[in-house]
């Protein structure tokens, strides 16, 4: 097992929820929508915090706010703008002070609890440097343990144009991890009606 001290974990949110916006396409900052009275930001602390050394928050906007739940970095401008998560990955993966990162996106609330056992497993059986998550046909390959090493790989992809996250890690040999499929695992809230699914079949945290 990976230990706890080198591991940094990152919660994406730097998106710009385009499927959440209304008619006038207003920016929805979706890491603080609430899921039973809590921001999705705090669920995904909640689960990265016990388990990570430091903690990362990539978002491009409501930097105070997002600050209560860990360190706010946003995105390179020398790479560009508004070219997804990848690119709050290579911000985070710059300035982080240990090898690995764990990943997790904003917008999936109730990951596996034994998610990061399993990518660590995964990874140090194969020598990879990247694991990510999958449910049979379905792909998570932001919930993810990366090796900081793969950092120039990433920045190279983004100023070649690369935007979509397997194809990069496909590059750097990534291996995926197979999940239990389950409804609540990975559920992904990208549209307004997920919330609601998510209020029923996602039980509110525990004390």
């Amino acid at each position: 097992m990976i230990q706890r001290d080198i591991i940094s974990g990152v919660i994406l949110a730097g998106g710009q929820a385009r499927r959440m916006q209304n008619g006038a396409g207003e920016p929805v900052e979706k890491g603080l929508l609430t899921l039973h009275g809590e921001p999705l930001v705090a669920w995904a602390r909640r689960y990265l915090a016990p388990r990570v050394g430091t903690l990362y928050v990539s978002a491009n906007r409501c930097a105070e706010v997002y600050g209560r739940y860990g360190q706010v970095v946003g995105d390179d401008p020398a790479l560009g703008e508004n070219l997804g998560p990848l690119a709050g990955l290579a911000s985070v993966m710059a300035g982080a002070s240990t090898p690995w990162l764990l990943s997790l996106p904003v917008d999936v609330p109730a990951p596996p609890v034994d998610l990061l056992e399993r990518l660590a497993a995964r990874v140090l059986e194969e020598n990879a440097p990247i694991a990510y998550a999958a449910c049979g046909e379905d792909r998570h390959p932001l919930c993810m343990l990366v090796h900081c090493r793969t950092l120039g790989s990433l920045r190279d992809y983004l100023r070649s144009g690369g935007r979509k996250v397997r194809a990069w890690q496909a590059q750097n040999g990534a291996v995926p991890v197979e999940f239990p499929a389950g409804e609540a695992a990975f559920f992904n809230i990208n549209a307004p009606e997920d919330i609601a699914r998510a209020r029923e079949i996602i039980p509110p945290p525990t004390a």
